[in-house]
């Protein structure tokens, strides 16, 4: 038999001896291995719960945060507010996103509303103006001042829809990121209505409209902008297409909506300034057209387009100009 044993002297004639049998020192090796691993694993289970627990509260905080910059609304900040109190630096990092947020809220709303009151004091005395010279216009019978007058109120309305368009833009690019008044919109039925529309005048004025819509392309915006960015494409298509000439309404999954016509075209140094205010192209008036002339038609479109989280480009085509609207690429 084998055993550990340890003798200690107690005195000439007495000696303690303690001996233990080590048949079982496998067992009890293994049996205290075992406890160190699990009490290891627990250990490393509850500190990676923790950290878990730990890295889900933070990425729920940060993305909060991120949902208020995506679409800065009234119940994105009060989550924002609501979070924020002062307990660590995310909670200070949340407290100063509310607060510019805000601010830069109040700010857009400040710039609509002068904006709007600017417009306001401005069209009001031009329309006034349009309403004199109507009668003065009725009043004269000199043919020559009659034409004279009949060109004043031309100018007058041409800036009237050249300001509106101004403030369209300005209001389309302030609310750029802005969720409110969004809604789901049936592209597909908006194009075909709008398609339907422009088929009798095309007819009438000597052009042909192509139409290829894909049903059931829903997407989240207001009607009546995505109303007047289609119609803005159609419009100057139309106007400087030949007679004789096809414009072509296309409509994909994506969306991916293009407006393509057999015109003269985009000139290659203009393609980069096209969509800029007051821009105009040397052979396509399509690139400077909307607000009769005043280049701000590609602009308004823009503006709309970002509004909905859609970018606008001019593609190259064999013939004339296509333009493209799609989903913003990922940078």
């Amino acid at each position: 038999m084998r055993a550990f044993a340890r003798a200690t002297q107690l005195g000439p004639d007495l000696r303690l001896l303690v001996a233990h049998e080590y048949r079982d020192l496998g067992l009890l090796l293994r049996q205290v291995a075992f406890a160190f691993l699990t009490g290891g694993l627990l250990a490393v289970g509850a500190v990676a719960l923790v950290g878990w627990l730990a890295a889900q509260r933070l990425a729920g905080r940060i993305g909060r945060i991120n949902a208020a910059f995506r679409h800065p609304d009234d119940d994105a900040l009060t989550q924002l507010a609501r979070d924020s109190k002062d307990r660590d630096e995310i909670d200070e990092l949340t407290r100063h996103s509310g607060e510019a947020l805000a601010r830069l809220r109040r700010l857009a709303s400040a710039q609509r509303e002068t904006t709007d009151q600017v417009a306001h004091e401005m069209r009001t005395p031009l329309m006034h103006l349009d309403n004199r010279l109507v009668k003065a216009l009725a009043a004269t019978p000199d043919g020559e001042i009659a034409s004279r007058i009949v060109d004043a109120r031309l100018e007058i309305r041409g800036i009237i829809r050249m300001l509106e368009s101004l403030l369209d833009i300005a209001a389309s690019q302030a609310r750029r990121g802005d969720r409110h008044g969004l809604a789901p919109v049936d592209l597909s039925l908006l194009a075909e209505r709008l398609g339907e529309l422009y088929a009798d005048s095309a007819e009438d004025s000597g052009h042909r409209l192509e139409l290829a819509i894909t049903p059931g392309v829903i997407i989240e915006g207001e009607e009546m902008q995505l109303t007047r960015l289609i119609t803005n494409l159609l419009d100057n298509a139309f106007k400087f297409v030949p007679l004789g000439g096809t414009v072509r309404l296309e409509l994909a999954m994506g969306p991916r909506l293009t407006v393509c016509d057999d015109g003269p075209g985009v000139p290659e140094g203009d393609r980069e300034r096209i969509f800029d205010k007051f821009s105009r192209a040397g052979n396509h008036g399509a690139a400077g057209g909307g607000a009769e002339g005043a280049g701000l038609g590609l602009a308004l479109c823009r503006a709309i387009a970002e509004r909905h989280h859609l970018e606008i480009a001019l593609i190259p085509s064999e013939k004339g100009a296509c333009f493209l609207i799609a989903p913003e690429s990922k940078k």
